[in-house]
């Protein structure tokens, strides 16, 4: 039994404390948690003092190395015998184990943590990506010591990679989007008469990428946030007028900025099939699970069929091929996996002007 099993099990034992304090620590220093724990046992004798030593040596063995939030060496628990720590002590003993810390040694992690152990309702800036980072850590650690918070990891999973797609089609300012309800109407109606696609031509600084934007948020909000926030607004307006429903909310959103360098070829004048390839597999992992992907970049398309072919099948024609296949298969995994089927796909191409050598 290991250190960490015996101080769960032994609920007697006074130095199962300092292991519930290392838990619900996002880093702590070996010395301060010994000290915390002679303050609070001043009448310990001898022996349960050197046992308290002891406890924070197997600690520390098991410790990885960190930093506080000041900067300083510190040490914490990895990441599965802190959930096992939680799950063994439960909501009661890590919510004491809070009572010992400092407000101002609080991170927000642990702020959060000790909010949900105490049943409380958290609310945070959705457009925050730090916060949602947090909130996300800190339910992953309430739920494994009992708590019962209003959100799942999942569902904070899913919101982060929005908030990720969303950033990065236009920018931390979707939330201070106004007006242009007649250009958001044209693109709703597009979506809703199932047009293959559209092309918004303007110079830089107009507001193209915001635009296109609010409209890919508006449709995810339909499905994902049935009383849209400020970056639904746009949404609401749209639909209101348009009639549209949450089962017109899209399987995917695939976003290609041609700005970046890595998605423009030496000459700049085309991506190379193996750079969109990549990029569409890097992406699918935020609409489908990642372990499908893997096995489907692990195991390839099948390519029995090439075996038939002649030598002359050029390296360049097999690769084309190939790729077109790990492609289908995706789309074969989208069909599997989105409810209602056949799938809606979004692809947003921004900066064509990079690969199609047209003034901006």
């Amino acid at each position: 039994m290991s250190a960490l099993d015996a101080a769960i099990s032994n609920t007697q034992d006074p130095t199962r404390e300092l292991w519930a304090a290392a838990a619900v620590r996002e880093s702590f220093r070996s010395g301060d948690l010994l000290a915390q724990w002679h303050s609070n046992h001043g009448e310990a004798d001898g022996k349960l003092r050197e046992a308290a030593l002891l406890t924070s040596i197997a600690i520390q063995d098991v410790a990885k190395p960190a930093f506080t939030s000041d900067g300083a060496d510190a040490l914490r628990l990895p990441s599965n015998l802190r959930m096992r720590a939680l799950e063994g002590f439960g909501v009661k003993v890590a919510r004491t184990a809070f009572n010992a810390v400092p407000e101002p040694a609080l991170t927000a992690v642990e702020r959060m943590l000790r909010a949900m152990l105490d049943g409380e309702k958290l609310s945070v800036d959705i457009h925050d990506r730090e916060q949602l980072t947090a909130l996300r850590v800190a339910t992953g650690c309430a739920v494994a010591a009992g708590a019962r918070p209003n959100i799942t990891e999942d569902k904070l999973k899913s919101m982060i990679q929005r908030l990720d797609l969303m950033l990065a089609l236009g920018g931390a300012d979707l939330h201070r989007f106004v007006g242009r309800e007649k250009d958001l109407e044209i693109l709703h109606n597009l979506w809703r008469n199932h047009t293959l696609g559209a092309a918004i031509e303007g110079p830089g600084g107009m507001g193209k990428s915001l635009l296109v934007s609010c409209f890919v948020s508006g449709l995810l909000d339909s499905e994902t946030n049935p009383s849209p926030t400020a970056s639904g607004r746009c949404w609401r307006r749209a639909a209101k007028y348009l009639g549209l429903t949450s089962s017109q909310c899209p399987s995917a959103v695939f976003h290609f900025d041609f700005d970046r360098r890595d998605l423009q070829n030496r000459d700049g004048y085309f991506s190379s099939l193996d750079m969109l390839t990549n990029e569409l597999m890097r992406q699918a992992r935020r609409w489908l699970p990642a372990a499908e992907i893997d096995r489907l970049l692990d195991e390839g398309p099948n390519s029995s069929s090439y075996g038939l072919e002649s030598q002359a099948y050029s390296r360049s024609s097999r690769n084309y091929h190939g790729r077109g296949e790990l492609i289908t298969e995706l789309a074969r995994l989208f069909n599997r996996n989105s409810d209602p089927s056949p799938p809606r796909i979004i692809f947003v191409f921004a900066s064509m002007e990079q690969i199609l050598s047209l003034v901006d």
